[in-house]
C-alpha cells in the first residue's frame, strides 16, 4: 500500500513562531512543511470562530484532507472540553463529510 501512496508524512503540530508571512513564506523554502494553519483566537470559546490553512503548492489532495479533518476535530474537541464535556473522536468518525473547493487558502468553521 505504501508503494502504491508514496512516502507517508509524518505530522508535528507546532506553536507559529515569528508573523504569518513569514510561515507561509517557509511553505516554499521548508522542504519539511507542509501548511500552516492560524486558528482564530475565539474558535474554542464561540461557534462561529474558524481556521485558515495554507498549503504548500501540488499538495496531495488526500494529505489535505486529513489536516483539514484533524483541525476541525481537534476544535470540535476542546470546544466539547472547555464545556466539561467529553472527546468526540468516535461521534466525528460517524459524520459525513462535505465537499469543498481547492481554493487555496481555505477558510472554515468547525
Amino acid at each position: 500500500m505504501q508503494a502504491f501512496l508514496g512516502h507517508v508524512p509524518q505530522l508535528d503540530v507546532r506553536r507559529l513562531e515569528g508573523g504569518l508571512e513569514d510561515a507561509k513564506a517557509s511553505l516554499v523554502t521548508d522542504p519539511n512543511r507542509l501548511a500552516v494553519a492560524i486558528v482564530e483566537p475565539n474558535a474554542i470559546d464561540d461557534t462561529e470562530g474558524s481556521y485558515e490553512l495554507f498549503v504548500r503548492e501540488k499538495l496531495d489532495d488526500r494529505v489535505e484532507d486529513e489536516l483539514h479533518k484533524a483541525l476541525r476535530e481537534a476544535i470540535v474537541d476542546a470546544r466539547i472540553r472547555a464545556r466539561g464535556g467529553v472527546a468526540t473522536a468516535p461521534i466525528l468518525r460517524l459524520l459525513a463529510r462535505g465537499s469543498r473547493s481547492r481554493d487555496a487558502p481555505s477558510r472554515f468553521s468547525a
